[in-house]
């Protein structure tokens, strides 16, 4: 695991962390999912100090200010032509806040085809999905089929930018091996609490900086892992409109 880094202007610091998934060479002649997945299963639990967030975040900022309502002009009668019986008012209430909050998650590790890949913040997008393109264009060129949602798991960072592993699960048998920067692995398994972000990569900021006041409130300790599941497809779904599980191990 690497330290935390620091990150341009007023974002927060991120997470600098290790590759959850264990890679493994392939013995047999034929390899199946369930058995890669076996294979590869993490042998124990990892544990860590309470981690920062991968995305970085803005800084708090100077509190808001309130500003009254403005009363009705005059309090002694109304405007000419106005039936003051027939106006109705009601007492006046502030909006309701939801709190954020996540909920706990047992993740199962499945086997995944893998890439790391390193990308700068302004193209950070645009990068995962070139990635992702990648690691299926190899999946289909060994004759698996992808089984489920893809997996973003941050390694390192600094102001410049950020290091990931894509992850894409996989069933099927094979006797290829993948090529190239292209990797057989398997995901992370263990506790986690999961929370939802929906909208645009860049926003994922603000739901990160949400996630960590939540776990400093709970007093919950995690690891120094973060994980997002998309629920949108980032290679056919725009950058604006993303749903996206964020797992944070705990220990």
């Amino acid at each position: 695991m690497g330290g935390v880094d620091v990150v341009r202007g007023t974002r927060a610091a991120l997470l600098a962390m290790g590759v959850a998934s264990g890679l493994f060479a392939l013995g047999a002649p034929i390899l199946s999912g369930a058995a890669l997945a076996q294979a590869a299963a993490p042998s124990g639990g990892q544990t860590g100090t309470p981690a920062q967030a991968p995305h970085p975040a803005p800084d708090a900022g100077a509190p808001a200010t309130t500003q009254a309502l403005p009363g009705p002009a005059s309090p002694l009668s109304p405007p000419a032509g106005v039936d003051p019986r027939s106006v109705q008012t009601q007492p006046l209430t502030a909006p309701s806040v939801q709190a954020f909050t996540g909920e706990e998650a047992q993740l199962a590790t499945i086997p995944v085809l893998t890439k790391s890949g390193s990308a700068s913040w302004d193209a950070g997008f645009d990068t995962i999905v070139a990635t992702l393109k990648d690691i299926t264009a190899e999946m289909n060129r060994m004759g698996l089929k992808r089984t489920g949602d893809v997996f973003i798991v941050y390694n390192s960072s600094d102001d410049a930018g950020f290091e990931f592993e894509a992850q894409v699960p996989f069933t099927g048998a094979t006797t290829q091996k993948p090529q190239g920067d292209v990797k057989l692995g398997a995901s992370f398994a263990g506790k986690t609490f999961k929370f939802t972000h929906k909208g645009s990569f860049a926003d994922m900021d603000d739901t990160y900086e949400a996630i960590a006041n939540f776990l400093d409130d709970k007093n919950i300790a995690a690891q120094d892992l973060y994980i997002e599941q998309y629920r949108t497809d980032p290679q056919v779904t725009a950058p604006d409109s993303l749903v996206v599980d964020i797992f944070v191990p705990v220990r």
